[in-house]
């Protein structure tokens, strides 16, 4: 296993027991992605989002803007990934009315953001496991994760949730997007990204 997607969150600060879990599996070289939540200002960034290796992820709509609805924060890396009015099956026996087997329904908040996060997480570890022939160990899968985050997000630097856009690593020939990308995770976290020159 390489990530553990959280799509849920609880509005304390911490349950020892989960949180001593999470960071074991991080130390081990696994991924976690998990809910922002999606109460805006009325709530904090629920746990485990809360946690300092913890990826938290709010939602973004189309074209890459914040949802309305994420929680503000001040201190740490906060991502957002497409998570309004997102078309997907669900089972119908979750919804009044009920839906028809099969039927899709739009669905927004930062539950849905989490698994976009985590495919897009999912495609870069496959991508930089072949270009580096072999993956990462222990917390440094964590580290190399958030760099790339970072340098895929690039336009919203300045923003609260910084949207991850993972195109934006690959818009030159594959050799150079492969350079570059090699360059991001030899750099220190929130210093490169694809736009750097040098």
């Amino acid at each position: 296993m390489d990530i553990i997607s959280l799509s849920w969150g609880f509005r304390i600060k911490t349950i020892t027991e989960i949180e001593t879990v999470i960071n074991k599996a991080i130390k081990s070289g696994i991924i976690v992605i998990a809910a922002a939540g999606n109460e805006g200002s009325n709530f904090n960034i629920p746990f485990p989002a809360n946690m300092t290796d913890v990826f938290c992820i709010g939602a973004a709509r189309a074209l890459g803007c914040d949802s309305e609805f994420n929680p503000p924060h001040d201190e740490g890396f906060k991502f957002s990934a497409l998570g309004e009015e997102v078309c997907a099956a669900y089972t119908k026996h979750n919804y009044y009315p009920p839906l028809q087997h099969n039927e899709q329904q739009a669905q927004s908040g930062s539950s849905i953001a989490v698994p976009v996060a985590v495919g897009i997480a999912a495609n870069m570890l496959e991508y930089v496991a072949g270009a580096l022939d072999g993956g990462f160990e222990g917390r440094e899968a964590t580290v190399a994760m958030k760099k790339l985050f970072i340098a895929m997000s690039s336009a919203t630097r300045k923003k609260d949730y910084k949207n991850l856009v993972p195109w934006d690593l690959f818009r030159r020939d594959m050799e150079t997007n492969s350079q570059e990308i090699m360059k991001i995770l030899k750099s220190e976290i929130g210093i490169h990204s694809i736009d750097d020159k040098g």
